[in-house]
């Protein structure tokens, strides 16, 4: 599911943006959420309260604030989403980019540029949500990369995920459930009731212990090693 803001004061621009829109969802069948905003503030308050719409249509030339300024306050409170400027005049064309906007469009939007922006940047959140798994952490979504989970602990009603850096994630579901999110990856492997481990972390192992690459020990649980060494060959061979 992806999800498109549009922030414009005018409401008959927001209107067009939709159209133009919807006719490319519906011509390539896209899961889409899209949701509208005629003023900045508006914007704030949503973002503020956890919505992070995958991209943001924003007009440059708003009556309360300029969409440049509201660009760079949207980066400072940690937004990294695609921002795509929308605007009469390509006066601010150098400072879009200074926030790291994906693209400038000059108003009237033409039907053509719009749905090339759209596909690119549907295709490249395709390709990096597969590098993410998306997880409930203390009440909030959180996407996590596959990348630095090293290995994942079961603790009664939560499951513990241990990152390269040391820190780690709790998160309340069932270790069945975890792994059944996990599968789709082949570097992961269930050893045992109560622990997921990363074959690409593995630094070296034995029977009785492996180290990862971050330096840490983890102790095998009693009869994995068999899998461990199969599954670990399998997964490099391939």
């Amino acid at each position: 599911m992806y999800t498109i803001a549009i922030c414009d004061d005018e409401q008959k621009e927001i209107d067009k943006i939709v159209i133009l829109l919807k006719k490319y969802i519906k011509n390539n069948k896209l899961e889409c959420n899209i949701k509208t905003f005629l003023s900045a503030k508006k914007l704030y308050c949503c973002i503020n309260t956890g919505y992070i719409p995958d991209i943001l249509f924003l007009d440059v030339y708003m009556e309360q604030e300029n969409g440049v300024e509201v660009a760079k306050k949207l980066r400072q409170i940690g937004f990294e989403n695609n921002i795509v400027f929308i605007t009469t005049s390509k006066d601010h064309a150098l400072e879009a980019y200074g926030v790291n906007a994906i693209q400038y469009l000059v108003k009237p939007l033409k039907e053509q540029q719009l749905f090339s922006i759209i596909k690119k940047l549907t295709e490249e959140y395709q390709k990096e949500t597969e590098q993410y798994i998306i997880l409930r952490v203390e009440g909030m979504l959180e996407r996590i990369a596959i990348c630095n989970i090293i290995y994942c602990e079961s603790q009664k009603n939560y499951q513990c995920i241990h990152l390269i850096d040391g820190s780690n994630k709790k998160i309340r579901i069932t270790m069945t459930a975890l792994y059944e999110c996990m599968q789709k990856w082949t570097e992961f492997i269930k050893l045992g009731s109560s622990y997921i481990v990363n074959l690409y972390h593995i630094k070296n192992f034995n029977s009785k212990k492996l180290t990862f690459t971050n330096g840490k020990d983890f102790y095998l649980p009693r009869g994995a090693y068999a899998k461990l060494k199969e599954a670990y060959f399998e997964y490099y061979c391939n």
